[in-house]
């Protein structure tokens, strides 16, 4: 009798033992998924990030989301709508009007990680970046944590320069002086030219350092329209079609498109976006990088950045805000930023450190100057306003007309100034 009470007791502890270790082993893991929009440097920064932090935490999985930016609000918006959406986004600025009240507050999480410290946390420009209305506040609660850092510089290529005799490039060069000088000088009939790159990223900087700009972000106006701003719209305009030092867009294409003429030798300078640095690391000849020329009112930069946010419908929202610091540490931002070259660092003390700021391999010389840069005067390239998808598709078809020389300045910008206006007034 005794012998069998053993046995059964044996029998039961064997069973929970073996049943124990099998429920342990079985153990189901912590499912993160993560949705963002990017090319292949992108996407292998995320997987490297993903697969570092489950081997540090292999109770946690991740599920990789890459979705080609073309389609990206619309399937990210469907499956909100499905309640299938994602724990984490990578979000923007028309996104981050849509799910203002989806997105959990990440205000007291990034405090006490030091991402308000004014000497090792955000970069200056980046607290308007994750404002909800472009505008920070002291105190107003964000819903958006940064990612990755970018902003727009001048390239030079040093054996254009050298073959013209001209100097390279320095911190003191004005846009009517220095610049637009070299620029004339490096520039060939059919095949060369000073300069290359109009985009969002310098329209906004000139304009501001000529005291323009598209906004008055106070006052929710256009201004777009103002003295100011027509000047130095016209000296863009005036660098394509009077100075020739910058190509048309049709030159431009046939030349090999916009990183793509600079790379090749076609254009001196380059009004170069930091996320394409890594496609010219390897560039055949020798090139550097600098500051922005100075207006009137100074030099100023653009800065922009991809953002995450954790959604607000996720069943692990604390272990998302986890991933998503450890994307702003040293391991992710290693991927993201220091080995690729890709992003800055969103964050002072890993965007200062010796390796970022040296740069990887084929960096520039000064590839400090991404960093410094940012530290100067900055401003949004594209500014958070109300109907913010509506009022770009008015600018930019107005602007692709004025790079064609279709359109004054002037003209163009007086005729969507009560348009713009009209779509301001409807407010958040």
């Amino acid at each position: 009798m005794k012998i069998c009470k053993f046995l059964k007791l044996v029998s039961l502890v064997s069973f929970s033992m073996i049943f124990g270790i099998s429920n342990a082993a079985g153990t189901e893991k912590i499912k993160l998924s993560v949705s963002f929009w990017g090319g292949a440097v992108k996407q292998n920064a995320f997987k490297d990030t993903a697969n570092a932090y489950m081997k540090e935490n292999p109770n946690i999985e991740i599920k990789l989301m890459n979705i080609p930016g073309s389609n990206y609000t619309t399937k990210l918006m469907a499956m909100v709508s499905s309640g299938t959406a994602p724990d984490i986004i990578n979000i923007n600025t028309p996104l981050s009007l849509a799910l203002k009240d989806q997105l959990v507050d990440l205000t007291d999480k990034m405090d006490d990680l030091g991402y308000f410290d004014k000497k090792l946390g955000l970069l200056p420009g980046w607290y308007n970046l994750l404002s909800t209305d472009g505008k920070y506040n002291k105190g107003e609660k964000l819903y958006k944590a940064p990612l990755g850092t970018g902003t727009t510089i001048l390239a030079y290529n040093k054996r254009l320069f050298d073959e013209a005799g001209v100097s390279y490039p320095t911190a003191d060069w004005t846009w009517e002086g220095e610049f637009i000088e070299a620029a004339k000088k490096l520039s060939k009939p059919r095949n060369q030219w000073g300069v290359n790159g109009f985009s969002w990223g310098i329209y906004v900087s000139i304009m501001k350092s000529y005291g323009g700009g598209m906004y008055n972000l106070d006052k929710l106006k256009f201004i777009g329209n103002s003295p100011e701003s027509i000047r130095a719209l016209n000296l863009m305009q005036d660098m394509i079609y009077k100075h020739k030092v910058h190509p048309t867009p049709s030159q431009q294409q046939a030349f090999g498109g916009t990183v793509g003429m600079f790379e090749a030798g076609h254009a001196a300078m380059y009004f170069l976006n930091t996320y394409e640095m890594p496609s010219i690391y390897d560039m055949k000849d020798e090139w550097d990088i600098q500051f922005i020329p100075k207006g009137p009112m100074g030099s100023f930069s653009t800065i922009y950045g991809g953002m995450l946010s954790v959604m607000k419908s996720s069943k692990n929202q604390e272990e998302g805000w986890k991933f998503v610091n450890y994307l702003n540490g040293p391991i992710g931002q290693g991927f993201f930023s220091i080995s690729s070259g890709f992003n800055n660092p969103p964050l002072q003390k890993i965007a200062n450190k010796k390796e970022f700021r040296k740069g990887p391999k084929g960096a520039p010389e000064n590839n400090w100057i991404r960093v410094d840069i940012l530290n100067e005067n900055v401003v949004l390239p594209f500014a958070l306003v109300p109907n913010v998808a509506k009022i770009n598709t008015i600018l930019n078809d107005k602007l692709n007309l004025l790079w064609l020389n279709k359109v004054s300045p002037n003209k163009a910008m007086n005729e969507i100034q009560p348009k713009i206006q009209a779509l301001l007034d409807e407010g958040f």
